[in-house]
């Protein structure tokens, strides 16, 4: 077991809990926990100890002679103890070990690159194909217009930063998607916060853009409006004159 945690990425704040070897798969599956007593906010810095939730990640790592190694990682979500800073949830952050998102460890990915650097070309990929086995192929997330909507919808303080990155670099590519990604925030925003007084600037809006799809939904939205006001405003609609 001690072995074990002198092999771990970073042995500082990683905490080996248990492992799983797969003699048919080759595979060693490490269970590791985070232990970093306190963490800092990305975005202001602030230090918080308070604990929001858990989660899990499954990072490649670097293997061990013919067997991949995969750490099943339980890390946590902190609330930013900075009243003033936007980001009031936060994950927190793995240091030398894995960038935010990322399926792989740092060490995982620089060494195919460095081996890249030194041969360069074909050379380089065949040898390093050959060193660090299938694990180090790319796993990158795509962006799917499932996700796009879910990163559009989420709430502001729960968004990442390479969530933003994400959505910038989304209306950057699509300039059109500028106005489509405002009003559906704004119109979540307004759901949320039940603010009723700010549906009439919505539709107007909305109906008076060039977005199709949303013109419909906002005409749609304001004839159901528009009928539940005068039924309920009519002396012989449901609930009138009950205490």
């Amino acid at each position: 077991m001690e072995l074990l945690c002198h092999l771990l990425p970073n042995a500082t704040f990683l905490q080996l809990e248990n492992w799983l070897v797969d003699k048919i798969k080759t595979q060693i599956t490490l269970i590791v926990s985070s232990v970093q007593a306190v963490v800092k906010c990305p975005v202001c810095n602030q230090p918080t100890h308070r604990i929001h939730s858990h989660y899990g990640r499954n990072l490649a790592d670097l293997p061990w002679a013919d067997y991949s190694i995969t750490l099943q990682l339980s890390v946590r979500k902190f609330f930013c103890l900075n009243t003033e800073c936007k980001r009031r949830i936060f994950t927190e952050r793995l240091g030398d070990v894995a960038v935010p998102w990322a399926r792989k460890t740092l060490r995982l990915t620089e060494k195919p690159t460095a081996i890249g650097l030194a041969l360069g070309g074909e050379a380089g990929e065949d040898l390093s194909q050959c060193l660090v086995p299938v694990v180090v192929k790319p796993s990158k997330r795509s962006l799917t217009p499932s996700r796009a909507t879910w990163l559009v919808l989420r709430r502001p303080e729960l968004r990442e930063p390479d969530d933003e990155k994400l959505l910038t670099l989304l209306v950057a590519q699509h300039p059109s998607l500028a106005e489509a990604i405002k009003l559906a925030q704004d119109f979540a925003s307004m759901v949320r916060q039940r603010q009723p007084s700010q549906l009439d600037p919505w539709l107007k809006q909305t109906i008076d853009s060039h977005l199709s799809p949303f013109r419909r939904f906002a005409l749609r939205l304001r004839e159901d409006y528009n009928r539940l006001v005068r039924k309920f405003a009519t002396p012989s609609g449901p609930g009138f004159g009950q205490r």
